[in-house]
């Protein structure tokens, strides 16, 4: 092969290992001429005389997936991700449970930096194979979206199914290491007995030494999927970190991605507790994802955090109800009522809650004053609906 350093290495021992994986595994047509004569470019370093070949056989049989996956890999190896990851993507549906092709994009998705991309396709292996090697490799997309705790709860599956799998070990060590946890040091040296001298061997040795790890290197092996967490980054404060981490959730929470926001919203309130906006919208992301309790704590550190939040304090009202806690329902309305007696919305929960409790009277106070206040708003006929059912006695 042409280059010779080690991260090179790494990638041509990948490409040329998921290779092998996909014309064993995948059930396609198997290697054909154009195949076999870009393997030998590849081989001779010559990538793009190698990705003529694979393109020449792509453009006869789309369905080859040998050639598919082989010229996304060369177009990756060329330095081109968009052309490599449409060509995986090709090869991948074309596998059906065999996941190489969207494991390896994991990868490419990785070294790009896009961590949302490469948390979406890891979820995706995860629904086609849970394997100790999914797992790993799930939970290296997920500490690198910052979502640490998914991580590790990904990194014990796959030690509960293999205890002594070198992957999971070395990343558990690593995660724990960067967290100041003392039992790091064994979990590495558990990991330094079973690996034996693979590329991960100095990494760990380095952290035992309390050395920082080196440039990261990614590769995909016949036995084990694998990512070295990124370098240690530098100190930053936690406010800094919280906000990040706060922006990120917001843009996950945008793009409908509510599991990632949770857990970036429950990180930023851990690195800091005081940015009291990040509460309120981890409620609503719990809410979503239809988790009641859930977002009824959320709300609850809202409201402690920011008395005079109305708005949490109405979504602390909506989820009480929803977990039939009528009367605490009925108290944060109160309070919100108060604070704004022309929150319509506000009238016609409180109407809805005296409903739950039996409590005609208050219900038909409520329910009149939201008709009056919003006459057209989205609620006021089944508001004028109920009233007609239940007038006043005479």
């Amino acid at each position: 092969m042409a280059n010779h350093h080690s991260a090179s290495l790494c990638r041509a021992l990948a490409v040329s290992t998921l290779a092998a994986l996909l014309a064993a595994g995948c059930g396609g047509a198997g290697a054909r001429s154009p195949v076999d004569a870009g393997l030998n470019e590849f081989r001779d370093g010559d990538l793009n005389r190698a990705a003529k070949f694979f393109l020449r056989a792509a453009r006869k049989d789309p369905s080859d997936v040998s050639a598919q996956a082989n010229l996304g890999i060369t177009y990756w190896r060329l330095g081109l991700p968009d052309q490599a990851v449409t060509s995986l993507r090709r090869a991948a549906n074309l596998c059906g449970t065999n996941t190489a092709p969207l494991e390896f994009l994991v990868h490419i998705h990785l070294e790009a930096g896009q961590t949302d991309a490469a948390f979406d396709v890891a979820q995706a292996v995860l629904d086609l194979q849970q394997t100790p090697a999914t797992f790993a490799l799930a939970a290296v997309a997920a500490y690198h979206a910052g979502a640490v705790e998914r991580a590790e709860a990904y990194l014990a599956r796959a030690l509960e199914a293999q205890p002594d799998y070198p992957p999971a070990l070395s990343t558990t060590g690593y995660i724990m290491r960067q967290s100041g946890q003392p039992e790091a040091m064994g979990v590495l040296q558990r990991y330094l007995a079973v690996a034996g001298q693979d590329r991960h061997h100095e990494n760990a040795r380095r952290l035992l030494r309390g050395a920082g790890l080196g440039a990261s290197n990614r590769a995909v092996t016949n036995q084990q999927t694998h990512v070295d967490p990124p370098p240690p980054p530098p100190p930053v404060s936690n406010a800094v970190a919280a906000r990040d981490a706060f922006d990120q959730a917001i843009r996950r929470h945008r793009q409908g991605k509510l599991t990632q926001a949770t857990l970036l919203y429950e990180k930023a309130m851990r690195l800091d507790p005081d940015l009291v906006e990040v509460a309120y919208n981890l409620g609503l992301a719990c809410k979503a994802l239809k988790e009641p309790a859930k977002a009824r704590d959320a709300f609850v550190i809202a409201v402690e955090s920011e008395p005079g939040n109305i708005k949490a304090r109405y979504m602390l009202a909506v989820t009480l109800r929803e977990l039939k806690e009528f009367a605490a329902a009925r108290a944060q309305l109160e309070k919100v009522l108060a604070a704004d007696p022309h929150f319509a919305q506000a009238h016609f929960l409180m109407g809805l809650v005296a409903i739950d409790e039996n409590d005609v009277p208050t219900a038909r106070q409520h329910l009149g004053t939201y008709i009056r206040l919003s006459p057209r708003g989205g609620s006021a006929d089944q508001a004028r609906a109920w009233l007609s059912r239940h007038p006043e006695e005479p």
